[in-house]
């Protein structure tokens, strides 16, 4: 089955549709860095606001795809867990990002006022190939894939809630089977991340101070340069506060460029929805990039394309 196309929007000029105050669209804000990186951090309350590095001359070429739910408010996503069997190592060039993650608001009604003040920001274990602005130490450029729990938030203000936040990264290899977890504990979210391969593990730890995440994307993207082959995620299950009304309501919809994408059939079990095997396949060709309307920056990885009621202009 073919499937739509939306346009991409880049970061940094995110106003929601669907929310009070703007924002509630999932993003991420990761792009090519120079050679050196900023410390790491996961502590259980957020990190201080990392420092934007200059943005890089020129717009690469930028790919993405994927798939989301939306569970709306009052209801809420707690847990999400997941396995992610690396890729082969693509060119040494450009970058590519693979995550599951999480972000608040915006689908239906009502406008979920746990939103503000924090805004939109998305909560993912991102596996990346190359080098991107997450503040921690990261291995050489194209000398492995490496993967880190992080936070993103480019659509806010809220002090400790802004620009990249960070949780160690490990090095891992094409083959690895990586078992990633995002749970809520408290306010808590914490990411956690096992190599089952070579048993090394990391985590990430923030208190979004009980704003609630309605939407949970797996996706991939590239920075000049298409991912490699089709990426599978295997025993994807996601929780909710309350039970979804049917295993219907936890089919994921298209959320990129036109790819076919492929899911196993859910399953509703209480409040736990099961999907057995996800694949995601690059796009055909790089998506032109589109204009940096972000403040100077990073020249950063576009939002998902977005359904209709969650674009932002």
């Amino acid at each position: 089955m073919r499937h739509r196309i939306y346009p991409f929007v880049i970061l940094g000029a995110l106003v929601a549709s669907g929310c009070s105050g703007g924002g509630g669209t999932p993003h991420t804000a990761t792009s090519p860095m120079p050679s050196t990186s900023a410390s790491a951090s996961a502590s259980p309350t957020p990190s201080s606001t990392p420092t934007a590095t200059p943005s890089p001359s020129g717009s690469p070429a930028l790919t993405g795809t994927g798939l989301y739910v939306a569970v709306p408010y009052p209801n809420a996503i707690t847990q999400v867990t997941t396995t992610l069997t690396v890729p082969p190592e693509p060119p040494a060039t450009g970058a590519v990002i693979i995550w599951p993650g999480l972000v608040p608001c915006c689908s239906g009604s009502p406008t979920n006022p746990t939103f503000l003040p924090i805004n939109s920001g998305t909560l993912q274990p991102e596996l990346t190939w190359g080098q991107t602005y997450a503040p921690t130490t990261q291995p050489s450029a194209y000398s492995t894939w490496w993967i880190s729990g992080q936070y993103n938030n480019f659509a806010g203000a809220d002090t400790g809630y802004t620009g990249f936040q960070s949780g160690s990264a490990i090095s891992v290899n094409p083959g690895d089977t990586l078992f990633e977890s995002l749970t809520l504990n408290g306010t808590v979210w914490n990411e956690q991340i096992t190599d089952e391969t070579t048993s090394e593990s990391t985590s990430f730890q923030i208190d979004m101070l009980g704003q609630t995440q309605n939407e949970l994307y797996l996706y991939m993207q590239g920075n000049g340069q298409n991912p490699v082959g089709a990426v599978t995620f295997t025993n994807t299950s996601f929780t909710t506060a309350s039970a979804l009304s049917s295993a219907s309501a936890c089919t994921l919809s298209n959320a990129g460029t036109v790819v076919d994408d492929t899911q196993s059939a859910p399953t509703l079990s209480g409040t736990t929805c099961s999907i057995a095997t996800i694949t995601l396949l690059p796009a055909a060709s790089p998506v032109p990039a589109l204009h940096n309307r972000a403040p100077a920056a990073a020249v950063r990885f576009p939002q998902p394309s977005l359904p209709t009621h969650l674009r932002t202009n």
